[in-house]
């Protein structure tokens, strides 16, 4: 308890030592805020996909409220900011499974009171953002202190918003706006919103009505909206005062802007990985306004010391395990007696050579990362460094990712509790698992049988194995029906397995944006293909 308050304590008076504005005027339908120093930069974000922290297995990870906390208070030592997210943000899809709202909602919560603490000013939701419905969004609003901008509600629009934004500095005016998009809405949400295109003529005479002046040097006009690049394209077309448009739901990656007319436009990708800022010439030549993008690397949260952040998600990390485990906990999971998956240590039997290479390679010890991350109870990260995850033949919740000789249910439990135990005192004595030399790969993958020997493991889907990658009869190698694939389809069907889990997100490093270098592709297969017999 002294160590939560003493961290909240902290983080409330860092964060707020970094900006300061003279006043917020609220003026019911917008508000009006005063910029303090010489110079302002807006920091934005979007498609952070509920994402508090880097997931541990990304070979280069980036995002995360720590690192993220460092690049705002590095920023905010010479500058005022606002910082604004233009949507989908607390979930990673607009449906959520039932089993998995108690998980999600948490850290949906625990996001939006990060960002909060961050000092979200402005929030244009997005379709996943709606994940758990209008009440939902609303609580988080109440709770954390950020307003909703939507310039082009309907009269059913069922949150407390505001429809502008300007900040302002002698002659300087900037006027922020949110459009959302009804279309990428499901449809009990889209009435909420009128289009984009047809409003654009009433916040106009709104705006002008504010003070306004489309061929003032002084003055700026910048959208946030959550429709797509080609969407903002045609939004920048016929709103043509627009200066910038801060978009997102594309999860595009503008390393300059992508320019119409004279609006320019950005995106930064998504999960927090980068950070965007809009700085904003405070003279009369809005030619020298620049967009610069911080890569949010582990190393940006040592940028602010301490990082009460830090205990943030250690605290949130140790709920959030406990919320896993009683979610999982009340599934109700039929025994079908459906033959399970023949996991590596029984294909070892007759392919050594191939055991030999798989031993050395990551995937051999990959459910380690989540332990050591803190993650192994999180079934998102599971279904990655395992095999069998939501199959007949594998397994459902993750307290069952080991399977037992054991059949007396107070023993298993023990047994159980014991396994992990001994998992977390012997196996995490690294850094990062890529980093592992194959020797030391190999000695951690062969203790780890010897372990399940020891213990009684009859199957163990942990780690990434022989049958994530090929396709075998259950009754391999006695069954009569196999049918040896033409290498064209063989490659196709491996590259689909592959890049489920190595996608943009997790390994940008075999990308060029969001298309896939083929050749980097290839070059990553063929370090874990195994020796032919």
């Amino acid at each position: 308890m002294k160590r939560s308050y003493i961290c909240s304590l902290l983080l409330c008076l860092i964060i707020s030592s970094c900006t300061y504005f003279i006043n917020t005027i609220d003026d019911g339908e917008y508000n009006v805020t005063g910029i303090d120093k010489d110079n302002f930069s807006i920091l934005f974000s979007h498609n952070i996909n509920g994402e508090t922290h880097p997931c541990g297995c990304r070979h280069h990870p980036l995002g995360g409220l720590p690192q993220v906390a460092g690049v705002f208070h590095e920023v905010r030592k010479n500058s005022d900011t606002l910082y604004v997210d233009s949507g989908d943000t607390f979930f990673a899809s607009s449906s959520i499974p039932k089993t998995l709202e108690k998980s999600l909602s948490f850290t949906a919560r625990n996001l939006a009171k990060g960002l909060g603490l961050l000092k979200l000013a402005y929030m244009l939701p997005g379709e996943q953002d709606l994940a758990m419905g209008w009440d939902f969004l609303k609580e988080l609003q109440e709770k954390n202190n950020f307003a909703y901008l939507i310039s082009n509600p309907s009269s059913s629009f069922p949150l407390k918003y505001k429809k502008f934004a300007i900040l302002e500095k002698g002659p300087h005016k900037i006027f922020i706006i949110g459009l959302a998009d009804p279309n990428i809405f499901e449809g009990k949400y889209r009435g909420a919103f009128n289009s984009p295109f047809s409003a654009i003529n009433s916040i106009r005479k709104e705006l002008v009505k504010a003070g306004y002046k489309k061929d003032s040097p002084f003055h700026r006009l910048i959208a946030l909206t959550n429709s797509g690049m080609d969407v903002d394209t045609e939004i920048a077309k016929r709103f043509k005062e627009l200066d910038w448009i801060i978009g997102s739901h594309s999860q595009s990656f503008t390393k300059d802007p992508v320019e119409e007319g004279k609006t320019k436009m950005v995106q930064v990708l998504s999960r927090n990985h980068y950070i965007g800022e809009i700085q904003i010439s405070l003279d009369s030549d809005k030619s020298k306004d620049s967009f610069t993008i911080h890569e949010t690397r582990d190393e940006k949260a040592k940028l602010l010391e301490p990082n009460p952040f830090r205990e943030f998600l250690t605290t949130h990390k140790e709920q959030l395990s406990k919320v896993q485990l009683e979610e999982q906990n009340a599934m109700t999971v039929h025994s079908t007696g459906a033959q399970k998956f023949n996991t590596a240590t029984s294909c070892i039997e007759c392919h050594q050579a191939q055991a030999d290479h798989w031993e050395q390679t990551p995937h051999s010890i990959a459910y380690l990362t989540l332990v050591k991350a803190q993650e192994e109870n999180n079934l998102a990260c599971i279904k990655c460094h395992s095999l069998g995850l939501n199959s007949l033949n594998g397994f459902v919740k993750a307290k069952d990712i080991v399977h037992f000789e054991e059949t007396d249910e107070q023993k298993l439990k023990k047994l159980k509790d014991d396994y992990m135990k001994e998992i977390k005192a012997s196996f995490l004595d690294f850094n990062s698992v890529r980093r592992l030399p194959p020797k030391s790969i190999q000695n951690i993958s062969k203790r780890w049988q010897e372990l399940d020997k020891r213990k009684g493991v009859t199957h163990n889907f942990a780690n990434v194995q022989c049958l994530n990658c090929h396709d075998k009869h259950l009754e391999h190698p006695f069954s009569t029906s196999e049918v040896e694939a033409a290498p064209k389809a063989k490659y196709e069907a491996m590259k689909t397995k592959c890049l489920n889990c190595h996608d943009p997100d997790q390994s940008i490093e075999w990308y060029n944006g969001k298309e896939l270098n083929e050749s980097k592709f290839i070059e990553q297969m063929k370090k874990v293909s195994c020796p032919k017999d």
